[in-house]
């Protein structure tokens, strides 16, 4: 029924649907290991928690792309 009114986002991953807009092979991503965080009941607090945990793993997608740079920086 979600998937219905075209919902993305944390909408639709706090109905635990594991749907990432980042999984199509938008830009970089295709490269980098994330997890698609999703909630279980769909109220304000699993949205609240899938947020905070988009946060980790955001931390996680940085620390994979500065891994990847070529370029190193001496100070």
């Amino acid at each position: 029924m979600i998937e219905a009114y075209a919902l993305t986002g944390v909408l639709i991953r706090g109905s635990n649907i594991k749907k990432d807009l980042r999984l199509l092979g938008y830009e970089y991503y295709d490269r980098i290991r994330f997890d698609v965080v999703t909630g279980v009941k769909g109220d304000c607090i699993d949205r609240y928690l899938i947020r905070m945990n988009e946060c980790l793993e955001s931390v996680k997608i940085i620390f994979q792309c500065i891994k990847s740079l070529k370029v190193f920086l001496i100070f």
